[in-house]
């Protein structure tokens, strides 16, 4: 298993630009790409433009699922999946998943709102300039750094020194980072930090009306948002519920030469994602793995592991999407598009395959239509 530690650390850093970065209010069409998707950001408009073709064609025309194997000869399940049995628990959504998606939305669209009358609190945003030194080098030498106190994965203890800081404060601290920290440069260390506090922040939420809704989700009423975000979770649950039990019941034989070159790209193309949005090349991002090569990052036992398991559970859809013979219409499949761009927060079909493939939105289609399919055998007790 190679060093991970800086990869957790950039991991970190990508899911802070992931959550941090809800839609503007000023131009509520601009998107940063889900972590989900692996479309490539250096894709050609081309490319994009000719993978929404499925939009303009005719609504009538089918669409059956095919593979270049079949998916039997490769995974089989211990059990028929015609006769499962779930619990009404398995698929029930409370009102307080309800009300989760409620808060969600509205921080998401929060504002910040400074704070001259309190020290800085836990949830606070501040906007601070700092430098790490260690061994008498910098290591950390930041400008206007916006901190969402309590969320950084800086130096552990460094949020806590500063909550009770207020704008204009200057902080003097000296941490250590743990000898476990996953980094043999860093497990340990003792480092000093300067920072100055510009600015302290607090998130303000709006309310939540009628008219918020109807601008910020494309739903007319408070009410018809809650209906819709109740569907949602109840298809999340049972899409749960069935992808949990084709994880527990399924077992590969062997792997399609087709399938595993797929999740091996794909588990590429997600790093070459991760290493953009660091600033890095592909191969600067392996190395800080230690890894020579994309075949020695491949070639990993815990990266094989983890290929194996994404084809497998792609198999164990296909394999019931063949029994089942599924398929579907082309009209059936964009109004799935325009529900899940909408779930997503994109404004249409059209925003959301700017992000992801047809490629890839047509998989997790087909593993919607498997999850219906599994429900409906499904009896719940």
């Amino acid at each position: 298993m190679k060093n991970v530690g800086k990869l957790c650390t950039v991991l970190l850093g990508l899911m802070m630009v992931f959550s941090g970065c809800a839609q503007s209010e000023t131009d509520d069409t601009e998107k940063n790409p889900s972590a989900e998707s692996v479309l490539s950001e250096t894709a050609s408009e081309e490319t994009v433009e000719a993978g929404k073709e499925i939009l303009a064609q005719d609504p009538q025309e089918e669409i059956v699922f095919t593979f270049d194997y079949n998916p039997g000869d490769y995974v089989k399940l211990d059990e028929d999946y015609r006769s499962i049995v779930f619990s009404e628990e398995d698929l029930e959504v409370s009102d307080e998943q309800i009300q989760n998606q409620i808060d969600s939305l509205l921080t998401e669209y929060a504002s910040l709102e400074k704070v001259t009358d309190r020290g800085a609190l836990e949830g606070d945003t501040l906007k601070i300039d700092f430098t790490g030194t260690m061994d008498g080098q910098t290591i950390y030498d930041e400008k206007d750094f916006q901190l969402e106190l309590g969320s950084s994965a800086i130096v552990p203890g460094f949020d806590e020194q500063l909550e009770g800081a207020l704008a204009g404060d200057q902080i003097t601290m000296d941490l250590e980072y743990p000898e476990d920290y996953g980094d043999e440069s860093l497990n340990g260390k003792s480092i000093h930090f300067d920072v100055n506090v510009q600015e302290v922040d607090m998130s303000v939420v709006p309310d939540y009306t009628d008219d918020f809704v109807k601008q910020y989700t494309g739903y007319d009423t408070t009410k018809e948002y809650e209906e819709a975000t109740r569907k949602m979770l109840e298809n999340s649950a049972a899409s749960d519920a069935a992808a949990l039990w084709l994880d527990e019941h399924s077992t590969m034989e062997k792997c399609p030469d087709s399938l595993k070159k797929k999740c091996e790209q794909n588990m590429l193309d997600y790093f070459q994602m991760i290493a953009q949005y660091n600033g890095m090349d592909m191969a600067e991002l392996l190395q800080t793995m230690d890894y020579d090569s994309e075949e020695d990052f491949l070639a990993d036992e815990d990266n094989i592991s983890t290929i194996e398991a994404n084809a497998r559970n792609i198999l164990a859809y296909e394999y019931v999407a063949s029994q089942e013979n599924l398929k579907s219409t082309v009209g059936d499949y964009v109004a799935y598009l325009e529900t899940y761009a909408q779930e997503q927060g994109y404004k249409d079909a059209s925003e959301l395959l700017d992000y992801y493939s047809e490629e890839e939105m047509r998989e997790i289609y087909m593993e919607q239509l498997v999850a219906d399919c599994i429900l409906a055998y499904a009896k719940v007790r």
